[in-house]
């Protein structure tokens, strides 16, 4: 989204700046979703599709046929109600 220049971050104005600083290092924390349609639903069948190897007995292989299928399927009904 940003991309901080080196030499403006080593700069006056943005040294004597209370906010930029500040700023500077919650980007280097944060993130944004995806531009994909049903991200919050993709992020969900992700995450449970890794918690059915690392608390189940799923294997890797078996959860990402799976999860691939969930997430063609999500996009897919995203992409009917945009268009509707």
């Amino acid at each position: 989204m940003f991309q901080p220049r080196a030499a403006f971050i080593d700069s006056d104005a943005f040294q004597d700046d209370p906010v930029l600083p500040f700023f500077l290092e919650q980007m280097a924390a944060s993130f944004y979703p995806a531009r994909v349609p049903a991200w919050t639903q993709i992020a969900e069948a992700l995450a449970q599709g890794r918690a059915r190897v690392i608390v189940g007995d799923e294997s890797v292989e078996t959860m990402l046929r799976v999860v691939q299928a969930e997430v063609a399927d999500l996009v897919a009904r995203a992409l009917l109600a945009a268009e509707g």
